[in-house]
């Protein structure tokens, strides 16, 4: 188990920043200082300074490193999902929801996954949802035609409109102009 002096010569080091508050926790309690008193020194609660003195007596310096979080195993192969991307492009018409990739994914690869999990593995395969563009509630079909239409020119002149500068509301003397803007 690591000393104090060990601790207090190691605090200050560059690679150990993202646990100095751990071992200024433990050095202050090893000195005398109350759980409270600690987490209002370091602005942690007291029960934040019990878990890392409890760590520190159980496993020396390394309990104040944080623990490796273990990610959950892949439940598809590499080859499997390039396997899925390809059939998802084949198929990619006949997709029409997640449930649709779900069932997909369980008889050709006989693995489930959840609703978000298959919404997690498509992305990371690089697929996205498509989404029609919104529509505006008056917007009208027949407009919408007409623009379409290949008769209207594809360019039109910029127009200038002259508009008037009005006279200053704060009752200073100014000289009206006039102004032009484009549009």
């Amino acid at each position: 188990m690591a000393s104090i002096a060990d601790l207090i010569r190691r605090v200050d080091r560059p690679e150990h920043a993202g646990i100095r508050d751990r071992m200024r926790a433990v050095i202050l309690r090893r000195r005398g200082k109350t759980l409270a008193a600690i987490g209002a020194l370091l602005g942690r609660s007291p029960m934040w300074v019990k878990r890392w003195n409890d760590r520190f007596k159980a496993s020396g310096f390394d309990g104040l490193s944080d623990k490796s979080k273990a990610s959950a195993k892949p439940r598809l192969s590499p080859d499997s999902e390039a396997r899925l991307a390809e059939n998802i492009e084949l198929r990619g018409s006949s997709l029409k929801t997640i449930a649709d990739v779900r069932s997909m994914i369980e008889q050709d690869f006989g693995v489930t996954y959840s609703r978000s999990g298959a919404g997690d593995l498509l992305r990371r395969l690089g697929f996205v949802k498509l989404r029609p563009r919104p529509r505006h509630p008056g917007a009208s079909a027949g407009r919408q035609d007409l623009f379409r239409s290949d008769d209207l020119p594809l360019f039109s002149r910029q127009r200038v409109v002259p508009i008037r500068i009005s006279e200053s509301k704060s009752g200073s003397k100014t000289r009206r102009a006039l102004a032009s803007k484009d549009v």
